[in-house]
Parts: C-alpha cells; structure tokens; sequence
C-alpha cells in the first residue's frame, strides 16, 4: 500500500511539473501539492486554455517528452524592386 502511495504521489508531482511548465527547484512545492491532491484537500488546477497541441494530435504517454514551442518563422517579405540605373553625370564641353 505504501508503495502504491509513493508511487501515485511520485507521479502526480510529475504532472504538476509539467503541467505548470517544468519551473526548476519547486520540486518541494509539487511534492506537497501532489500529496494534498491525493488526499482530495485540494481540487486539481484547471488546464490551462491554450493548449500548445494541435487540433487531433495524438495524446502523449507517460515518459514521453512534452513538445517544445517552436518559433514560427516570419513572413516573408515581398521582393523589392531593382534599384533605377544613375544617370551619368554630365560633363561640360
């Protein structure tokens, strides 16, 4: 039974962690969440409304590594046109 705790406590921190964006040296703090969620004192956090995943992509499993946001590349810029020829300058006669 003590294992199983420790285990269930061992992986709701885990999702805490991921779930609020992988903060490093909160581990204490997770630690205590994960132990207050299973005893049922406090309700899980919502989900956050933006959702990094794509509409249909398939769920990820445990162990697996979360998708890291990727900068989108920029817009490309229309082409301008060819600078005009300088007219030579014009010499006296």
């Amino acid at each position: 039974m003590a294992k199983d705790r420790s285990e269930a406590l061992k992986q709701k921190a885990y999702e805490i962690w991921e779930r609020e964006g992988r903060p490093e040296g909160m581990h204490d703090e997770h630690w205590a969440q994960a132990q207050r969620e299973l005893d049922g004192e406090v309700a899980e956090k919502p989900k956050a409304t933006r959702s990094r995943k794509k509409p249909g992509a398939p769920e990820e499993t445990a162990g697996m590594v979360a998708d890291v946001p990727v900068k989108k590349p920029a817009a490309a810029k229309p082409a301008s046109p060819a600078p005009k020829p300088k007219k030579p300058a014009r010499t006296k006669p």
